[in-house]
């Protein structure tokens, strides 16, 4: 009877130490990093973005402080075509980037998402545990460039942290998953129709 106490004691602890890990939201807060994860962002230096998410993707650029929208052929889509490259292409099919005037407010409002995002904690270092946070080949993909089309970042957005007001994020090239006390999901849309400027009808 004690055995068996003993071992079902030490089941709950081992059980309990695998939801703590698994639960960052819940650990003090004095180990969550107050240093912004992007350092020296300004949104008003950002003069273009892409955003991927899966096969879909989309684009922004600032001309002359108007922002324009178009669709953007993301890197799996690319690697789709290029594996059926053997096949010709139809008079349909064309690599031109159709631009439209975007909605300056929807532009501003995402970008200034990111100015005072905290760097949050640091929950996994390892590789193989991407696809569960989902911030590897499933995540939402961000670039941010500057003038001279300059790379500020790159950034992939994986799942809601357990409490649905954080977000699990990693930095391209880097190792470390990270939890941000803030829920990154919906801010940047596939849809064209989202971004086009908004008119009075």
């Amino acid at each position: 009877m004690k055995k068996n106490l003993l071992i079902l004691f030490g089941t709950f602890f081992f059980a309990l130490i695998v939801w703590t890990l698994e639960r960052p939201d819940l650990l003090p807060k004095g180990d969550v990093s107050e240093a912004l994860l992007i350092p020296r962002y300004d949104a008003a230096q950002v003069m273009r973005v892409e955003y991927e998410h899966l096969i879909y993707g989309i684009q922004l650029k600032r001309e002359n402080e108007i922002w324009k929208v178009a669709l953007l052929e993301s890197s799996l889509k690319k690697n789709l075509n290029t594996s059926e490259s053997t096949l010709a292409k139809t008079d349909e099919e064309t690599d031109e980037v159709v631009w439209y005037n975007a909605d300056d407010v929807t532009v501003k409002t995402a970008l200034g998402i990111f100015g005072d995002l905290s760097q949050g904690i640091v929950v996994s270092t390892n590789p193989e545990k991407r696809a569960f946070y989902q911030v590897g080949a499933a995540a939402q993909k961000i670039r941010f460039y500057g003038r001279d089309d300059k790379l500020i970042i790159s950034l992939f957005v994986g799942k809601n942290g357990p409490d649905y007001d954080s977000n699990y994020v990693r930095l391209d090239e880097v190792d470390e998953v990270r939890l941000v006390e803030r829920s990154l999901q919906g801010i940047f849309s596939i849809e064209l129709e989202d971004w086009k400027e908004k008119t009075d009808n």
